[in-house]
């Protein structure tokens, strides 16, 4: 009988399970924070596509969706900010 070793397991799977769980508890733990720094992604992202192509790039409406929140998505982690400070 020949030895039929068992399948490879991902040392990073684990990794990317725990990270995922301390990001999670962070996001609820500072939910302005993580909506800022989510926000900072998307616009810094937004930022590379306009500055590598042209606005063709944002003409889909998934497109547009992402331009307007690399614009405004600064505004809801503001607004929960002021509500937060002014208890």
């Amino acid at each position: 009988m020949s030895y039929q070793p068992g399948p490879e397991h991902d040392p990073n799977r684990f990794r990317l399970g725990r990270l995922y769980i301390r990001l999670a508890a962070w996001a609820k733990l500072y939910p302005v924070a993580f909506l800022f720094r989510s926000w900072l992604f998307v616009a810094g992202f937004s930022a590379i596509l306009l500055f590598a192509t042209d606005l063709n790039t944002f003409v889909k409406p998934s497109g547009k969706l992402i331009l307007l929140l690399a614009v405004f998505g600064w505004v809801v982690p503001l607004i929960m900010w002021i509500r937060k400070n002014r208890r």
